[in-house]
């Protein structure tokens, strides 16, 4: 993997909430559908098959779970006073996409600072290194230092993912996403996203929440106050949270779920 192919990958990952925004109150609204996961981890004998694919394996895993609430939640989120609403769930997933590059380290090539270790079920991986010359996204700057850091638990199917951006020793962009899956169709997933700073309009960071029972599934996006460095409460080992319980503390924007293949929009 080069960095310029993982380079392009973090920008689409650090731009991607630029465009989110909060709406202010309104009425729900209902759309049927079919809420049944298309994810059967136990049928297919787990999630994991070709050793050395396992952090491709964990996002299919993940990205079927939510596939499954794809038709009622496309069919709401296609009306335009709700299409917003599609990137709350969208993001975190999207992320999660970068981890699969990790499994292709030795087929394209590793590059300086760029890792990938397993023992005894626990996937270790990242990437490390300065920005050496202009990118298009204008918020990089040259001698940016771009890390990320990865953990996949093989064992208990959790991944713990942190990207950070670090300029004049002081972190100026930071996404932490944390994925449980439980269990067939059981998700809990939380994506803490803080954007580069602006001097246009407030600076917040975005919050995502998902959870899935296996039946049903909740989509929270909040915000929170500006802090590069800020602290969390973590979902590993905690079992299938309440999302709403995930998401106190937080300032509420909108809210999606499926229930019984209705799917239902909220703005706080």
């Amino acid at each position: 993997m080069t960095k310029k192919l993982f380079a392009v990958l973090l920008i689409l990952l650090f731009t991607i909430t630029f465009s989110a925004c909060g709406g202010g109150k309104g009425d729900n609204e209902a759309v049927p559908g079919n809420s049944t996961p298309t994810g059967n981890l136990k049928a297919s004998g787990g999630i994991y098959g070709e050793p050395g694919h396992e952090l491709s394996d964990f996002h299919d895993a993940v990205a079927k779970t939510i596939k499954g609430f794809e038709e009622p939640l496309g069919d709401l989120t296609s009306n335009p006073e709700y299409f917003l609403f599609s990137q709350d769930y969208v993001m975190p997933i999207v992320q999660i996409a970068a981890i699969g590059m990790f499994d292709s380290l030795e087929a394209l090539g590793k590059d300086e600072g760029e890792y990938r270790e397993a023992s005894g079920g626990i996937i270790e991986f990242g990437e490390e290194y300065t920005l050496e010359q202009e990118s298009f996204n204008p918020n990089e700057h040259i001698g940016d230092k771009i890390k990320l850091d990865g953990t996949l638990n093989t064992n208990t199917n959790t991944l713990v993912l942190e990207a950070t951006v670090t300029r004049g020793g002081t972190i100026v962009k930071r996404i932490v996403n944390e994925a449980v899956l439980i269990s067939d169709g059981v998700l809990v997933l939380q994506t803490l996203d803080m954007p580069y700073p602006s001097d246009k309009g407030e600076n917040k960071g975005n919050a995502y929440f998902i959870v899935c029972d296996g039946k049903n599934i909740e989509v929270i996006y909040a915000k929170f106050p500006y802090e590069p460095s800020f602290t969390y409460k973590t979902i590993v080992s905690k079992g299938l949270l309440d999302a709403d319980d995930m998401a106190s503390g937080y300032t509420l924007i909108r809210k999606l779920a499926v229930e019984n293949g209705t799917a239902t929009a909220e703005k706080y």
